[in-house]
């Protein structure tokens, strides 16, 4: 696939455009590294292989595609196109939007659809997934204590509608173990600017200070809808890593972090 370079500036941020920066990135790192699997908290069904090292930290951004498997774990799970993703939005029989909507949200849950898929029409599904989540077919919770409520919750943290802010911050205690609000302050007036003060924050926080040398990292814009994105911090050292994906929401004219979520942790050969 073609990616478009925007621009490369040593210690700033490159923007290369391609359907799936992300699968591109894991899959040259897989022919140069060892690499053990890890799996994001996130969606448990979905194991993923860690991603490499770059010599230069990044920001691009990646339209969204879905996966293609299944977790074996559980029955095949439909595969599903952002066009009848976003038809669901305007279909009006809970007999047929319903289970649609479960398997959709299901999918996401077992790794077969990308949230980079799903993410863009959260804001349309938006009041289905809160009529869906009173089903008690979707609060019945499954072997490893997930339902399709916690996973409608989910979704909609994603999303992090202002009028959803007791509903995430339900969420935020129930996924505790991988999820935090986002410190104060990280704003900016485009979302690489509000990234790069993700970027300061976070390498500040691990005791390397605004201009001082930084391991190997990349920020990326996984997707975005309006007011809306999706972005993932990858950060390698020699012999692991992790990723953090990142929740941001425009208020006025400023970008700003609201949920932070460590999702992988590697470990190279």
């Amino acid at each position: 696939m073609p990616i478009r370079l925007i621009g490369l500036v040593s210690g700033q941020a490159w923007y290369p455009h391609s359907m799936r920066t992300r699968d591109l990135w894991t899959a040259c790192c897989a022919l140069s590294f060892g690499m053990a699997a890890s799996c994001n908290p996130a969606t448990p069904g979905r194991c993923q292989p860690a991603a490499a090292s770059q010599s230069t930290p990044a920001t691009a951004e990646a339209p969204a595609s879905a996966s293609a498997t299944a977790s074996p774990r559980t029955a095949p799970v439909p595969r599903w196109s952002s066009a009848e993703i976003e038809a669901l939005a305007s279909q009006t029989d809970p007999g047929v939007w319903k289970p649609k909507l479960g398997e959709i949200v299901r999918a996401t849950l077992e790794g077969a659809v990308d949230e980079e898929l799903v993410f863009p029409h959260i804001g349309s599904l938006r009041d289905k997934l809160l009529a869906a989540m009173n089903d008690p077919t979707w609060q019945e919770k499954d072997h490893r204590g997930f339902s399709l409520a916690l996973w409608g919750r989910y979704l909609l943290s994603l999303w992090s509608d202002p009028r959803d802010e007791a509903l995430v911050k339900r969420w935020l205690e129930e996924r505790k173990d991988f999820a935090t609000a986002a410190p104060a302050g990280l704003t900016g007036s485009t979302i690489e600017e509000a990234l790069e003060k993700w970027r300061d924050h976070h390498f500040a926080s691990e005791g390397i200070p605004k201009g001082k040398p930084r391991t190997s990292n990349q920020v990326r814009i996984l997707a975005r809808s309006g007011d809306h994105a999706l972005a993932e911090h990858d950060v390698r050292y020699m012999h692991w890593g992790y990723a953090t994906q990142l929740v941001l929401t425009k208020s006025g004219d400023q970008w700003g972090l609201r949920i932070v979520m460590h999702t992988r942790t590697d470990h190279f050969d």
